[in-house]
């Protein structure tokens, strides 16, 4: 009964090392050990589904059993290596098979990140150096092509090549050799670098206006209200035009009285 307590150190060793900072690969492989019995085969995904829940409950079926069983055994008893103590017996094989279960997952587990680990770094080493003749002329041929720097004449403002000592700005008592003007260039490029990227109005509204009515392109009068025309009393044709034109008013009004048009969409 000893012999079978001793069965779980592995395991809590295993559970040990995966909570080790350190060198990842190395404590996994560490931790997964030698195989005492073989991985499961390629599974489709259903039946490695349905292999989990069948396993996750019989896993639960048996802690439940070693909750009973501590239930059963005095805690004075707990620690005796008894043979003859039949729940202590049963509790411990139950905890084996558990950690049965626990191992088998873990080694799933540990398995799947130490291809991960591998690949990782896989990918991560440098090439190494090919013999290749062609190869190696390439890069070295790249090493070197370096683009050109650009002459001291080409920033230079003034544009002036100083390689040589004929064309100094000064001499050692600081005198100056040759004459030059200083431009407003610099004034120039500083107004115009704030400036607005549209183009800018040159006149007011007000001034376009007055412009356009020097061009004569602006219409004036037309808003001023027509005069009412006072029709002769002596002038029996418009009073007669002006009395049927009444009477058809009178006509319609009384034909069509205020709101008869309205009907509200109902036809």
């Amino acid at each position: 009964m000893l012999l079978c307590r001793f069965m779980l150190l592995p395991v809590y060793k295993a559970d040990l090392l995966l909570k080790v900072d350190g060198n990842r690969l190395d404590l996994l492989k560490q931790t997964k050990g030698t195989k005492y019995f073989d991985e499961a085969g390629t599974m489709d995904q259903l039946s490695m589904r349905n292999m989990k829940i069948e396993r996750f409950k019989l896993k639960k079926s048996l802690q439940l059993q070693i909750q009973q069983l501590d239930k059963q055994i005095p805690s004075d008893e707990s620690q005796d290596d008894d043979d003859d103590n039949q729940p202590i017996r049963s509790r411990i094989l139950l905890l084996l098979q558990v950690a049965l279960f626990e191992v088998s997952e873990s080694i799933s587990s540990i398995t799947s990140e130490i291809d991960l680990i591998s690949r990782s770094a896989h990918l991560n080493t440098p090439p190494h150096p090919t013999n290749d003749p062609r190869q190696s002329s390439k890069e070295s041929s790249s090493l070197h092509q370096k683009e050109p720097q650009p002459k001291e004449s080409e920033w230079r403002l003034d544009g002036g090549d100083y390689s040589s000592n004929s064309r100094k700005l000064l001499d050692r008592s600081g005198k100056p050799l040759q004459t030059f003007t200083i431009t407003n260039n610099k004034q120039q490029i500083k107004a115009g670098t704030f400036r607005p990227g549209h183009s800018l109005p040159t006149m007011s509204v007000e001034q376009f206006i007055d412009q356009e009515f020097e061009r004569g392109n602006v219409l004036s009068g037309g808003t001023e209200q027509p005069e009412s025309q006072d029709i002769d009393d002596n002038d029996y044709n418009a009073l007669d035009a002006e009395t049927m034109k009444q009477r058809q008013w009178d006509e319609f009004t009384e034909q069509n009285p205020r709101g008869s048009g309205n009907t509200m969409n109902r036809g």
